[in-house]
């Protein structure tokens, strides 16, 4: 469905923090982040064409 190759601006991306924590490693603290990116064809009434990706972050 989408392909590295198309035209970006065809398609609507959105971002969601879905949650957040704070975690420890070797005595420093550290901000987590669950966060979830939408992509979907600009054009499409179609929920099967939307993709969705779950990514952590630490900071």
């Amino acid at each position: 469905m989408f392909d590295a190759l198309d035209n970006i601006e065809s398609y609507s991306i959105t971002t969601e923090i879905n949650d957040s924590g704070i975690c420890c490693e070797k005595g420093d603290k550290y901000a987590i982040y669950v966060i979830s990116v939408f992509c979907k064809p600009l054009n499409s009434t179609d929920d099967e064409e939307r993709r969705e990706w779950i990514t952590y972050r630490r900071y």
